[in-house]
């Protein structure tokens, strides 16, 4: 019995869309409608998440594993948000024949700052691991509000495409947190053989801007586009910018 719980919609070539940390596939939202005109558009739950079993251990090479049985054996499109971004990457380096090719958006190789590399202060980030065990509720409202700038109707919005689902357990959050924590794939990243998109937005208040500066210094080639006045849930402010540039890069 498959793992992972995997929705698909409209005809076309494959588009898979994998969410970020502590959401499910709902979390797309319009975006999944606009894609479905185009393509077809699988929807997927990482483990633990919306309506997928958990798995053990909650690592990215079971996690990679794990979405690698539950797609078809073919090479799609993916389109990975955050978490779902580095997932992505992981997969696109473990299973290269599933991967024609990426958008990474809202992407970061390293998410934990150091001298080298932009990111989130190792602080902040301790701190918000350490809060989530003891403050569970009011930490995910914290941080969906961050994810959307603090705008009321796109939190709104947010919470409605997340409603269908509960979301995922402390236990499932944390391993999601430590995955995040100790995954640097830049080397992976700057070896990347499929054709590959980075979309940031400009007021992202939790991948910084200067992060797209860096991935070209590892990749002069890469396609990064910046996304005017967006912030981290790019996909629900920016859907239609963000569909015409999918048009753009895969429909042939």
């Amino acid at each position: 019995m498959n793992q992972l719980n995997l929705e698909t919609y409209g005809q076309g070539e494959s588009v898979v869309l994998v969410h970020g940390w502590s959401t499910h596939s709902g979390v797309w939202g319009d975006l999944t409608a606009r894609l479905s005109n185009d393509f077809e558009t699988m929807c997927l739950d990482l483990p633990g998440h919306g309506k997928s079993r958990t798995v053990e251990p909650f690592d990215i090479e079971t996690i990679c594993s794990t979405i690698a049985a539950a797609v078809p054996n073919k090479p799609c499109w993916w389109l990975g948000w955050s978490l779902g971004a580095s997932i992505v990457l992981a997969l696109a380096e473990r299973f290269p024949q599933l991967v024609r090719g990426v958008i990474l958006l809202a992407f970061n190789p390293c998410f934990i700052a150091n001298k080298e590399w932009p990111g989130m202060a190792p602080v902040t980030f301790d701190q918000f691991s350490q809060n989530l065990q003891h403050e569970y509720s009011q930490v995910l409202k914290r941080f969906d509000s961050l994810q959307v700038n603090g705008d009321k109707a796109l939190l709104l919005q947010l919470r409605q495409n997340l409603a269908a689902h509960k979301r995922p357990d402390g236990q499932v959050l944390t391993a999601g947190l430590k995955v995040l924590r100790d995954f640097d794939s830049r080397d992976a990243f700057k070896q990347l053989g499929c054709p590959v998109t980075v979309m940031l937005g400009t007021e992202d208040q939790i991948i910084p801007a200067d992060t797209g500066k860096a991935l070209l210094a590892l990749k002069p080639d890469l396609d990064l586009r910046m996304l005017p006045g967006a912030g981290h849930a790019a996909f629900l402010s920016h859907a239609p910018l963000i569909y015409q540039i999918i048009r753009e890069l895969w429909l042939r």
